[in-house]
């Protein structure tokens, strides 16, 4: 099963064209939303990216090993997150979150609304970076196949030159790539067919793949095709990057299918959770 965090509110994108071999459900979240905690009280949840951890807390946990270092013989902890009984009984083998850029929107928002301001301060876009580069960092050590969309920002380069950056505010628009194996940007050719651009050029230059992908090797633009990263990856970390209306979200029905199984657990407790550059 695939969730799909939907920020942008575009599901409604491939709404109708689902691949019956693609189990996505979409989840919507909102930069203010109510859950029910453990005890089974109202709580409220402010900020997206709150209300997505509150969602995976229901369905990963942490876990804490404890291993002996074969050479010096110490022991030492180290922490991981593992699925839980109910969300591999779901089949969870895929998160989406659509996207990156409204979901730091929905962070901007309740930063401001919190506040009182109505502009931002400089402490506030510090928050603001310290929220998205957690939510972000949390959602890529799951033990599942991750995949942003974000939206895109035109700005130039020192000299100039146009540079094609995630819509993210401030440093984590360079900061936050360090997460993602795979980043690809979506674009439509002179027959308005969408294609992915999967080497890099002068304007878009994050593109990349920390592993090879034998069917990107001699070309720069492919078919929307999801199968050949999750052929060479275990767990893929991706972002997608392009315009409203280059097929980001439609790529998502290119995604490898995935169990039957299409019921999502509703919210109920807040209980805790060497690169080869194409």
């Amino acid at each position: 099963m695939i969730l799909l965090f939907d920020a942008d509110k575009s599901t409604s994108v491939i709404e109708d064209r689902v691949n019956q071999n693609v189990q996505i459900r979409p989840v919507n979240v909102d930069f203010e939303a109510e859950e029910i905690d453990e005890e089974g009280n109202r709580i409220k949840v402010h900020g997206m990216d709150f209300h997505i951890r509150h969602y995976l807390n229901l369905m990963f946990t942490k876990k804490v090993v404890t291993y002996k270092d074969p050479v010096f013989g110490y022991e030492d902890q180290q922490t991981t997150i593992v699925m839980n009984k109910k969300a591999k009984k779901l089949g969870l083998d895929t998160i989406i979150v659509d996207s990156i850029s409204g979901m730091g929107e929905g962070i901007r928002l309740s930063l401001i609304k919190d506040s009182r301001f109505s502009n931002m301060s400089k402490d506030l876009w510090g928050k603001y970076a310290i929220r998205l580069s957690k939510i972000t960092a949390m959602v890529r050590d799951l033990p599942i196949n991750v995949i942003f969309t974000s939206h895109i920002d035109y700005a130039e380069d020192e000299i100039g030159l146009p540079i094609h950056f995630p819509a993210v505010k401030g440093s984590q628009k360079t900061d936050m790539l360090r997460w993602f194996d795979v980043i690809i940007y979506t674009a439509v050719d002179e027959k308005g067919n969408i294609q992915w651009q999967v080497k890099r050029s002068e304007a878009r230059p994050f593109i990349r793949s920390r592993k090879a992908i034998p069917q990107w090797q001699e070309t720069q633009f492919v078919e929307p095709d999801f199968a050949p990263i999750f052929n060479v990856y275990e767990t893929a970390k991706i972002l997608l990057v392009g315009d409203s209306g280059t097929g980001k979200t439609s790529s998502l029905l290119t995604i490898p299918g995935t169990t039957e199984s299409t019921d999502a657990p509703k919210p109920e407790s807040s209980s805790n959770t060497g690169e080869s550059d194409q």
